[in-house]
């Protein structure tokens, strides 16, 4: 496990000028050693030895190094946000992301680790459920920021020594507990540099992180820069708008189980730890029904599962249209209820999806930025009350 020390900085409060690659999409795959091609293991040890490259600066070598570490901790069950003493390949039993509690191993932590190097205590690096913990660049960019001399002589000194490099890593950038595993971890490294090198060239790092359409677009908009494909100046169509889903008999649009927009189910609502900021609107089913619609016409960029933990109910789309992104989610487990494709061009009004058996809501927000798409928001910032837009743009019932 990574140990901090006590006086480390909360990745939760890094500034944006050391705001590491952003790269959140689940990792998925078959069941297997980490060393079989296609398994879930294998795809995230891929994935991190691309980042390690792309984000770190690593060469083939320290790449491996890496992984080799790695998987010997955290990664090894496939999972970026493994929380410790849980291990399995379930995100939702085993993942940080998903609100799994980490349990420490070692008598003399009171909090237990997470993520890929199993960070101890996790909340060093971001607090349960934060969706930080899909993305193993950020992981790795915390710790070589939190051991920067270490990291330095690492990327200086250790660029073709396999065996001295992996327990230099070990023992001054991961800061691991059990030093006992340092046959296992260079082993791993040895392995990884076998297996990846020759597919991590000019195109490695887009090959193993091609299931993410975030890229440098998301970093920039989590970091506050760049620009997205919607309008953040606020200059949406003021024509074309339609409710995303029908209401039924006597029941007028924003109303929940509360009132009219308020409650959990509102733009207001209470969600996890954070009050008043849920990014959206909860069409329930108690009070709305099929289908589901195009708020406003444009192209379908996502059409599938949700790139951040949702939980069982994680369908996801999202059209690009009317100057602003419309989100429809929750409406459905694993792609279920969802009538379009990715790259599909659609028109106001038009069926895209309905509630798939069990679903209880769907899930409808707008937003300005880009790197919501992938990871969620916990705050306002770039959302806007689907309610409130709707009404002020005369959407059709």
């Amino acid at each position: 496990m990574a140990a901090m020390e006590s006086g480390s900085n909360s990745g939760g409060n890094s500034s944006n000028s050391s705001c590491p690659t952003v790269n959140v999409s689940s990792v998925t795959g078959s069941s297997g050693a980490w060393t079989k091609k296609g398994t879930q293991a294998y795809n995230l040890a891929k994935k991190i030895f691309a980042e390690g490259k792309a984000s770190a600066k690593f060469n083939n070598i320290q790449a491996a190094i890496e992984v080799g570490n790695t998987i010997t901790e955290g990664a090894q069950w496939g999972l970026p946000d493994t929380a410790e003493g849980h291990f399995g390949h379930d995100p939702k039993t085993n993942g940080v992301a998903s609100g799994v509690t980490p349990i420490p191993s070692n008598s003399s932590y009171k909090v237990g680790g997470g993520g890929i190097f199993q960070i101890t205590p996790f909340t060093n690096y971001a607090p349960i459920r934060s969706q930080k913990w899909l993305d193993t660049g950020g992981q790795l960019n915390f710790l070589l920021k939190e051991k920067a001399p270490a990291a330095a002589t690492f990327k200086s000194k250790y660029k073709n020594d396999i065996p001295s490099g992996t327990e230099y890593f070990m023992n001054n950038i991961e800061v691991a507990g059990d030093t006992s595993s340092l046959s296992g971890r260079q082993s791993n490294a040895q392995k990884a540099y076998q297996m990846f090198s020759s597919i991590s060239g000019s195109n490695g790092a887009s090959d193993a992180m091609d299931a993410a359409d975030s890229g440098a677009d998301a970093q920039a908009n989590a970091c506050g820069g760049g620009g997205t494909d919607a309008d953040a100046t606020g200059n949406f169509d003021k024509k074309d708008w339609v409710y995303p889903i029908k209401a039924k008999a006597g029941i007028r649009y924003g109303q929940t189980d509360s009132g009219f927009n308020v409650g959990d189910q509102s733009f207001s609502g209470h969600r996890d730890t954070y009050p008043n900021q849920h990014d959206g609107f909860d069409f329930g089913t108690a009070k709305y029904s099929n289908p589901i619609r195009a708020a406003h016409s444009g192209t379908v960029i996502m059409a599938g599962t949700s790139p951040f933990a949702l939980g069982q109910y994680n369908s996801y789309m999202v059209i690009n249209g009317g100057g602003i992104y419309q989100i429809y989610q929750e409406f459905g487990s694993d792609g279920s209820g969802i009538n379009v494709k990715k790259g599909q061009q659609v028109k106001s009004g038009q069926t895209i999806g309905q509630y798939a058996s069990g679903s209880y809501h769907m899930h409808f927000g707008l937003t300005t930025s880009k790197s919501v798409l992938y990871h969620g928001s916990f705050s306002h910032v770039g959302l806007k009350d689907p309610i409130t837009f709707l009404e002020q743009v005369k959407a059709k019932k």
